[in-house]
């Protein structure tokens, strides 16, 4: 085994450091203090600290996930499997383009035992709105459920 960086959370292995590139870490107030920090040449030849590649890892907690595009925005809303794969989580993530290729992401951790609490404040909110802020507005009729013959 080759010697190991630490990198967020993913270590890297000497074999798989192409070179390295000056990463900012610290700021005194005036001026970033800057470390090495490795490049690794295939995203999918990172190891993960259990086992595998960090691509396998990557996709080995994502249970599902739902795409909503909203203008400049795109929200995320995943299931993932927690380390010890016994449990679940929802991740909800918003999305924001910010240049050409940099994104600004939040996110909300979503735990089983909070899903009806969420759930419940969430329709609250969206009933106040439609209800006392938007009392012209109609609400969107329910799906038409197809005929039968």
């Amino acid at each position: 085994m080759g010697k190991r960086w630490q990198r967020g959370r993913l270590p890297f292995l000497e074999s798989d450091v192409e070179s390295f590139r000056p990463e900012p870490c610290l700021y005194d107030g005036r001026a970033w203090s800057f470390r090495l920090a490795p490049i690794p040449i295939f995203p999918s030849t990172v190891h993960s600290s259990q086992g595998g590649t960090a691509l396998e890892q990557q996709y080995k907690d994502e249970i599902f996930t739902k795409r909503v595009r909203a203008g400049k925005r795109t929200y995320f809303f995943d299931v993932k499997s927690t380390k010890s794969e016994k449990d679940f989580y929802i991740t909800i993530t918003e999305s924001k383009r910010v240049g050409e290729e940099e994104y600004e992401k939040h996110k909300i951790f979503l735990y089983k035992e909070d899903f009806q609490k969420f759930l419940d404040a969430l329709d609250e909110t969206v009933e106040h709105i439609q209800k006392q802020l938007l009392p012209g507005v109609a609400e969107p009729a329910p799906p038409a459920e197809a005929e039968k013959p």
